[in-house]
């Protein structure tokens, strides 16, 4: 990479005036062999693989063991490759190359299942003994693999002709096999249409013109694996030019800064996506939708691309716990503000010195009876944050100048529990839900001149 000095790829090519003697095309190997249950038409890239019509070079499967896979390959014409000529002599078929290493991918998942791919890294050998053959060209691809460890996988493909020839054989071929969690797998096909979070269905927020989504953490070092790749890959689905730069050239090359920042503008997009299409029928993608922040940190819609004139742009809020992002959008001429916070590695007694008045300790965090004095004490905090929030100032390091005058943090049947928070003469009602081990409060403030209705909410997230 020019930009950091990585090494990014490195190889070992050896020229000659002819090409070397075939050697004998390996033969079917296994023992067994069972049919494929990826077959029907159209079915092999509609999956799994995200190779547009380039690189869909793999026809059918043919057959599949526990050690071998056999597939009928296609040559892909080259004729529109480049503007500049419609017969480019090129040595090698790229694309057909590509295609052999997508039979690793199909070995692992008729073997396991669609929650598995898997990426190559290497190739020892590559041997080519004939010309790349012409566009439309009917080859077999014959492999062998085998797992070397739960993550790695060593393969050696042969693509041969229809008469049998050895038109080129890879060895040595290794790929790293990967878990794709769900959410991941049904968006990266339909960005559009598909969302990453999930969508918080409560009754008060659809009532109100407010959409809440909740993104939860995925697996520790998920996005570590591989390089970052599935990090890169879903930043590169959401991101427009403007925020992919920030990511790239701004924010740390790894760590959970990096992760925190991209899960929090998903679950932004998507709440943001999801009011667009209940409120107005639009469907955007999270690419159209840019979010920026204000001086003072504070999370905005920088520009939605494609919205209609009369549309006004909705309002945002963030919070992030635990690597688990959660966001709200609200309409216009709102002031909105959640905060999400897990209650396990919370010190109440820390919390509760540093967040609170001696007299907002007495009366309302010690004096609860319907829940504990750290469940209190986390309720109380997260009202306080997205009262800020919903202000545009946070806390600013001091939170006992926001004042809890009134809590309540019984659940009486539908009525969830609410804590009344003033600020600068200036009182935000904040809803509060509870689970076992997270906290979700959403204040919705409605000033009396931005035409809307009084809103405060809150849900616990699990």
């Amino acid at each position: 990479s020019p930009a950091d000095g990585t090494l990014t790829f490195e190889g070992t090519v050896t020229l000659a005036e002819r090409y070397p003697q075939a050697p004998q095309a390996r033969v079917w190997s296994a023992k067994q062999e069972h049919p494929a249950r990826n077959n029907p038409a159209g079915e092999l890239y509609q999956h799994g693989m995200f190779h547009g019509p380039r690189l869909q070079g793999v026809q059918h499967l043919r057959r599949w063991a526990d050690e071998a896979i056999e597939a009928d390959m296609l040559a892909i014409p080259t004729q529109d490759y480049f503007a500049f000529t419609t017969t480019p002599q090129l040595r090698m078929d790229a694309a057909l190359l590509d295609a052999a290493g997508q039979l690793a991918a199909y070995w692992i998942t008729e073997r396991q299942s669609w929650d598995y791919t898997c990426f190559p890294f290497q190739v020892r050998h590559f041997t080519q003994y004939a010309d790349p053959p012409p566009g439309g060209t009917r080859l077999i691809c014959r492999g062998d693999l085998r797992m070397l460890n739960d993550v790695r996988l060593e393969a050696h493909f042969d693509l041969i002709d229809e008469q049998g020839r050895l038109i080129a054989r890879a060895a040595g071929w290794g790929s790293r096999r990967f878990q794709t969690t769900q959410n991941l797998y049904h968006f990266r096909f339909d960005p559009l249409g598909r969302f990453v979070s999930q969508n918080w269905p409560t009754p008060v927020l659809a009532q109100s013109g407010v959409v809440a989504r909740l993104l939860p953490a995925f697996p520790e070092g998920y996005f570590d694996e591989g390089g970052g790749l599935w990090q890169r890959m879903l930043a590169n689905l959401v991101l427009n030019a403007n925020e992919r730069q920030f990511y790239h050239r701004q924010l740390p090359p790894s760590g959970p800064r990096r992760e925190e920042w991209l899960l929090g503008r998903v679950a932004a997009k998507e709440a943001v996506r999801e009011w667009l299409l209940r409120e107005h029928g639009l469907r955007l993608s999270g690419a159209d939708i840019e979010i920026t922040n204000a001086a003072n940190g504070q999370p905005l819609i920088a520009q939605i691309a494609g919205l209609p004139s009369g549309i006004a742009v909705p309002v945002i809020s963030i919070s992030h716990s635990r690597r688990a992002a959660l966001a709200a959008c609200a309409p216009a001429g709102s002031e909105l503000g959640v905060d999400y916070q897990h209650l396990d590695r919370v010190d109440a007694e820390d919390l509760i010195a540093g967040a609170f008045t001696a007299a907002e300790t007495q009366r309302f965090v010690r004096t609860q009876t319907s829940i504990d004095v750290k469940r209190a004490a986390v309720a109380l905090w997260c009202a306080k944050e997205a009262a800020a929030k919903a202000a545009g100032s946070g806390l600013e390091g001091r939170p006992r100048d926001w004042e809890i005058v009134a809590a309540d943090l019984e659940q009486r049947g539908a009525q969830s529990p609410t804590v009344d928070v003033r600020h600068a003469g200036i009182e935000y009602k904040v809803e509060l839900h509870f689970a076992k081990i997270a906290v979700f409060a959403l204040c919705c403030h409605r000033p009396n001149n931005s035409g809307l209705a009084p809103l405060a909410i809150a849900k616990v997230v699990h």
